[in-house]
């Protein structure tokens, strides 16, 4: 849990070890939960950048859309995971990497939708 997490990093902390892994490990548990929404951000806002009249052109286009994006957003959550376990970015941004980038790409694709 997320409780016993912050004690065993607390611990290494206190006892000089290396505690990155777990602190990278305790702000994606915190971080991974907002992945709903940016995925339904894109999911919602991609299809509408096409000009399809067709209702359901535009629902296959959202579903086929967010599981590559999904995928995406896997990708880069692992890679700050990876990042953040060998000290090149600290803990925190490390984990909230893939949701800073998919939020910014999320919002400018959603304010790009014509209206």
């Amino acid at each position: 849990s997320i409780l016993r997490l912050k004690k065993l990093i607390d611990l290494l902390k206190s006892s000089g070890f290396d505690y990155r892994e777990e602190a990278v490990n305790f702000h994606l548990k915190i971080a991974f939960p907002f992945s709903s929404f940016i995925l339904a951000l894109l999911g919602v806002s991609i299809p509408y950048l096409f000009h399809t009249t067709r209702s359901y052109a535009n629902a296959a286009l959202g579903v086929v859309f967010t599981v590559i994006v999904a995928f995406f957003y896997m990708g880069l959550v692992t890679i700050g995971m990876s990042v953040g376990n060998v000290g090149a970015l600290p803990p925190m941004p490390a984990a909230w990497l893939g949701n800073i980038v998919f939020v910014f790409i999320g919002f400018l694709v959603f304010f790009k939708v014509k209206k």
